[in-house]
């Protein structure tokens, strides 16, 4: 891993962080001009959606090689894995009942 995905990542937020810098600046002047706000430029969305390829390339970049999932079923055997010891409950209201009769 070299210095090029984390440039890539702080450039794609500095993209971000222009973006919504430039948003402001934009809603404020047409608050002075007394214009409706309707939506950013497109600058602003083109500023965008690279800030956010550049995060994503370079988050995946510096994440390293994806690893596959290892599965552990095949070492447990399939009454191991329906056992749940912690929910066995011996103090339960059926003690208040009259025992059975066997007839």
């Amino acid at each position: 891993m070299g210095p090029l995905p984390k440039f890539g990542t702080f450039s794609g937020f500095a993209f971000l962080c222009y973006a919504a810098y430039s948003t402001v600046n934009y809603r404020n002047e047409l608050k002075m001009k007394g214009v409706e706000f309707d939506g950013v430029p497109f600058e602003v969305l083109l500023q965008c959606i690279l800030g956010t390829i550049a995060c994503l390339w370079g988050g995946l970049q510096m994440s390293g090689e994806l690893l596959p999932i290892k599965s552990e079923m095949n070492d447990q055997c399939p009454e191991q894995l329906d056992f749940r010891g912690d929910f066995i409950s011996l103090n339960h209201r059926g003690i208040c009942l009259p025992p059975k009769s066997i007839e």
